[in-house]
């Protein structure tokens, strides 16, 4: 019993074994001209603000500074093997500042942080991709706007065995309809409350739908 729990524990703390083609592809080495976020440009081994990317204290020299809300999109193409990083709010914002970050993969979800805050502990990912085609790194703001939401991407890098890692425009999303075309049936359609300024002439134009 005692051996056999011993093993179990050996093996769970056993690290993931890279092949031995496997070699480093940094995330700022990378174009990052198609990243898009809602606010400045990506900034590579510094800060969204220039600054050395510093989380809960500890600096790293590796990584990107962006901005939530905002997007990455990597093509693989199957040749990557893990994803690693360190994903926080940078410590510019003084304890200012909330996001969350996601990861996809197609439409599944491979990794969900929680609200990440300035000054705050980051998330550390690590995900196998071994098979995965295109990789989505996504930043939202925590629930309180996007002020100060200043995301590092620290030490982010790729393990690869073959092609490096592309990144490339988020593709667009065929436009939809979704709104049902309006019955023959005549219907009246207007603001149940309507205003005007005082001293205003008032005209209201009664809005239908229907033959």
């Amino acid at each position: 019993m005692y051996r056999t729990a011993l093993l179990t524990l050996l093996i769970a703390t056993v690290p993931a074994v890279f092949s031995a083609q496997a070699r480093v592809v940094w995330l700022d080495d990378l174009d990052l001209s198609a990243m898009r976020q809602d606010f400045k440009r990506p900034v590579a081994k510094k800060s969204i603000e220039g600054l050395p990317l510093r989380l809960a204290g500890t600096e790293y020299k590796r990584g990107i500074g962006s901005h939530a809300s905002g997007a990455i999109y990597v093509a693989l193409d199957g040749q990557a093997e893990r994803f690693q990083a360190v994903v926080g709010v940078d410590d510019e914002t003084r304890g200012r500042g909330s996001v969350v970050v996601k990861i996809y993969s197609g439409t599944e979800r491979l990794f969900a942080s929680e609200v990440l805050r300035g000054g705050g502990e980051p998330a550390r990912i690590d995900l196998d991709l071994r098979g995965v085609k295109q990789l989505l790194l996504c930043m939202y703001d925590g629930g309180d706007g996007i002020h100060y939401d200043h995301v590092d991407w620290a030490d982010a890098k790729f393990l690869v065995s073959g092609a490096d890692p592309k990144v490339v425009a988020v593709p667009a999303e065929d436009r939809v309809i979704l709104t049902p075309k309006p019955p023959k049936e005549p219907r009246i359609n207007g603001p149940r409350i309507t205003g005007v300024r005082p001293g205003s002439p008032f005209l209201f134009r009664i809005p239908t739908t229907g033959e």
